[in-house]
């Protein structure tokens, strides 16, 4: 299972960059996603689970992403400086 998200930029498609990210959630439209990606409402206007985070998962979700943020800071001078 993966995280269906995409975008484009500068006319070339990008994809989900979270490799080590295992925990993904399926909507009611069939969209798989991350906790990075998940979007608030589905394609349909549904709210996903996302929407009924409390302060406890958000301060979950706040960590997780610092904690990338740092590894990529830790990279230092190496050339993948990347947060993902």
């Amino acid at each position: 299972m993966a995280c269906c998200f995409h975008i484009e930029i500068d006319g070339e498609e990008h994809g989900y960059q979270f490799a080590s990210e295992t925990a993904f959630t399926t909507l009611d439209d069939g969209t798989t996603w991350c906790c990075f990606h998940l979007p608030i409402l589905d394609e349909r206007g549904n709210a996903s689970p996302k929407a009924g985070w409390d302060e406890t998962d958000i301060g979950k979700f706040n960590q997780t992403v610092f904690a990338i943020i740092d590894a990529a800071n830790d990279a230092g001078e190496e050339d993948d400086q990347r947060a993902d």
